[in-house]
């Protein structure tokens, strides 16, 4: 249930949720599990 609150799980190629931001969430494979992020905000 939770998962319906994260901001960006899940949303890969979706703009970034934060307000005034540009980027694009993507996702990467560590270890056998997904990150999610966004390039722009999150360095």
């Amino acid at each position: 249930m939770f998962q319906h609150r994260f901001r960006v799980y899940d949303r890969e190629g979706v703009r970034c949720p934060t307000r005034g931001c540009k980027g694009t969430i993507k996702a990467i494979v560590q270890n056998a599990r997904s990150t999610y992020y966004c390039p722009v905000c999150q360095r």
